[in-house]
């Protein structure tokens, strides 16, 4: 397999006419929305929903696709960011943390090569990797025997 050199991802969002609006990703669609205590409709997810979203759904996909080329196969994957957000006066809100729980249960046979699999998958997360310059984050990462 041959990785390109350089990749781009975009989208677009047009307001709904009301508190959000909804995002065309590829061929994907789907809403967004200003939470009820900002006085929207919570009718989707919130910005930082999202960035919470592309966070813990970066770790997962890259952990099975190293999964993939190993022929590993997790038995279940469960994963929790927690983004926390203080206001600091006048300069608004910032980020002040990001918490991930990384949990990857597997069978016996492939506990530890899917070990190095999720090791990975939070080496080369290139999204957390990228925002871990600008915000503290802390993955905490258990591989263990599935249920």
């Amino acid at each position: 397999m041959r990785f390109k050199k350089h990749l781009r991802y975009g989208v677009e969002i047009k307001w709904d006419g009301k508190t959000g609006g909804f995002v065309e990703a590829h061929r994907h669609r789907f809403r967004l929305d200003t939470p009820e205590e900002w006085g929207g409709l919570a009718q989707g997810p919130c910005p930082d929903e999202l960035l919470a979203a592309s966070m813990g759904g970066c770790l997962l996909t890259t952990l099975l696709h190293f999964a993939r080329r190993m022929d590993a196969r997790p038995r279940n994957v469960d994963v929790r960011v927690s983004i926390d957000i203080a206001l600091r006066g006048a300069e608004g809100y910032r980020i002040r943390g990001v918490e991930v729980s990384f949990i990857v249960e597997a069978d016996e046979e492939n506990l530890e090569l899917l070990k190095r699999c999720a090791e990975w998958a939070v080496k080369y997360c290139h999204i957390t990797r990228s925002l871990e310059e600008a915000m503290p984050l802390k993955v905490d990462l258990k591989v263990r025997l599935g249920q």
